[in-house]
């Protein structure tokens, strides 16, 4: 979509959403306008607007889809005809059938996204030398979550603007030609010390008791205090 064309289908939500563009101001629109530019870059405007038509005769509610809803609505009209989980895996148990000695043959017959859900001929191969009760219980139910998880991941590739895709290939590409992992520890901030230095900073130092200094009594004091004494053990007998 261009610039043309995203203001036309915006105002078509305009019209059929005014109140939730009554307040815009002209900056607002203008950073409206460019949002769309970016996030339908590359899209089909034709397609696009299909999708808005069809959330407006559908919407009951009186605000304007987000750019999320609407690429949602894009994604549900290209993938109507799209298998199921259990639709993909009948399509996998038929090919283990002959699997066991025709696994290439059988593995290029499956369409793309089973395809990464199986894994690859061998994969395949193994399944069919497995026992039918095996294969259509522990097998099928983990294929079957495999294949959502790449259906899912396959929408979030679709519904992501063109230079988030770019942006994220060259990343891929980096660490590819790099050979370097990523590092969790590397993506993540260090840890603020400030604060407990600052704390540590701030305590008082332990006051250290004070020890009085020894005196020796005098001799005629402890003349007076070994004679009272003396008195004490004379008196207790």
């Amino acid at each position: 979509m261009n610039r043309k064309e995203v203001l036309q289908t915006l105002s078509i939500l305009k019209a059929a959403y005014p109140h939730s563009y009554k307040d815009m101001t002209k900056a607002d629109g203008e950073a409206l306008v460019n949002l769309w530019e970016r996030q339908f870059a590359g899209e089909d405007p034709v397609a696009v607007g299909a999708a808005v038509e069809a959330m407006i005769s559908t919407r009951t509610t009186g605000f304007s889809p987000t750019i999320g809803e609407i690429k949602e609505q894009l994604h549900r009209i290209r993938t109507v005809n799209a298998l199921t989980d259990a639709q993909a895996w009948a399509l996998v148990e038929k090919a283990c059938r002959r699997g066991l000695y025709n696994a290439k043959e059988e593995f290029e017959k499956l369409p793309a996204d089973v395809q990464a859900a199986v894994g690859g001929p061998e994969q395949l191969k193994a399944w069919a030398a497995m026992d039918s009760d095996t294969v259509n219980s522990v097998v099928a139910s983990n294929f079957r979550k495999t294949y959502r998880a790449v259906k899912a991941r396959e929408k979030e590739n679709a519904l992501m603007p063109p230079e988030i895709k770019a942006i994220l290939s060259g990343v891929a590409d980096t660490l590819k030609i790099s050979g370097k992992k990523p590092n969790r520890t590397e993506t993540l901030p260090p840890p603020r010390l400030e604060p407990m230095i600052i704390a540590k900073s701030e305590q008082k130092p332990t006051e250290t008791p004070h020890r009085q200094k020894y005196e020796p009594p005098s001799s005629d004091e402890w003349e007076r205090k070994r004679e009272a004494a003396m008195r004490r053990m004379q008196e207790g007998k």
